[in-house]
């Protein structure tokens, strides 16, 4: 169904909803364990947003969450604090406050980092 619905917004040539159905697609993916292909696909959807000067800490959590099922935890880390920063500023995310703080812990928000010798 969400291929169809990208097909869809594809046709219309809505950008936002164009990225709002691969991000659904690539959190489908990980959810069925095809965990490469969502990274990718997040990836994607990263680089267009910055291409168009934005953010977006739902793509930052996902390619955290992938990062982190594909045991690379560092480099997860720095995705779920960058999530951390963006969705703590969204209303509709910080009613979850059990999500936010999830985000907070394994992005080590607030943690002095060890310094580099």
């Amino acid at each position: 169904m969400f291929q169809k619905a990208l097909e869809f917004y594809e046709q219309l040539g809505d950008p936002l909803k164009i990225r709002t159905a691969k991000w659904c697609i690539a959190k489908v993916l990980r959810a069925i364990d095809h965990t490469e292909e969502a990274l990718e696909m997040q990836r994607a959807l990263f680089e267009e947003y910055q291409a168009d000067g934005k953010r977006n800490g739902y793509v930052y959590e996902e390619i955290a969450e992938c990062l982190l099922v594909l045991s690379q935890e560092h480099d997860a880390q720095e995705w779920f604090a960058a999530a951390y920063v963006e969705l703590s500023k969204d209303p509709r995310v910080t009613r979850d406050q059990n999500r936010i703080n999830r985000l907070k812990e394994l992005g080590q928000v607030g943690r002095p980092r060890p310094s580099q010798a």
